[in-house]
């Protein structure tokens, strides 16, 4: 029997142990099925526009995660981590000086998500804990959504200096023409209300773009 539940452990399933009358009948492993998608997600996570790491944390036992994490294509993997312990591995990460992401949706997952940098938790059936306390809620179940969420994030980021250096160097360029006599009124005018109107509509790019990907 002991043979029978490390065999069926390495094989990255939990056993559960069937008793007849008082003797042991049989072992059976129950295990996690891998989405299809997760090998895309965490390929385009780790090569996307921005490099990143990629770790698993998880309650299951060593054998169970190693085999997920292979089918996954996660190499970094830290398993049998209690609630604690994966918000101590969030702080060990912090105090590398690294950025944290952490992703989740249970109620074991609260804390470290509080605790990350940028708490994400993903679909309808998410705990109320952890829609509570994470800064991102996903309400789709689709892993893509997950890539997509941080290019979204990125292109708004850009949009928004792109906005900040419109407004910045057009008033700048007016206030020096003014200076130098060569513009007046008008162009005050077009400073203000139109590089208004300009950083909304190079906004708005954002907008139309987001709704094609979602």
């Amino acid at each position: 029997v002991s043979e029978a539940i490390e065999r069926v452990g390495s094989m990255g399933a939990s056993a559960l142990v069937v008793a007849c009358g008082g003797s042991v009948c049989g072992v059976i492993g129950v295990a996690d099925t891998l989405r299809e998608s997760a090998p895309a997600m965490v390929d385009a996570l780790r090569n996307g526009h921005r490099e990143r790491e990629v770790e698993m944390l998880t309650g299951d036992n060593v054998h169970a995660a190693a085999a997920m994490a292979a089918q996954a294509g996660i190499e970094q993997v830290s398993a049998g981590l209690l609630p604690e312990d994966k918000l101590d591995r969030i702080g060990t990460l912090q105090d590398a000086g690294k950025q944290v992401a952490m992703v989740g949706d249970g109620i074991n997952d609260a804390p470290a998500l509080a605790k990350a940098d940028l708490g994400i938790t993903m679909g309808a059936a998410a705990s109320d804990t952890a829609l509570e306390v994470a800064d991102v809620a996903l309400l789709s179940d689709s892993l893509e959504k997950l890539p997509e969420f941080f290019h979204l994030a990125d292109r708004a980021m850009n949009i928004v200096r792109e906005n900040i250096s419109i407004a910045i160097g057009v008033k700048v360029l007016v206030f020096v023409l003014v200076a130098l006599g060569m513009a007046g009124m008008g162009a005050a005018v077009f400073a203000d209300t139109g590089v208004a109107l300009i950083v909304v509509l190079n906004g708005m790019r954002l907008m139309r773009s987001s709704a094609l990907r979602w």
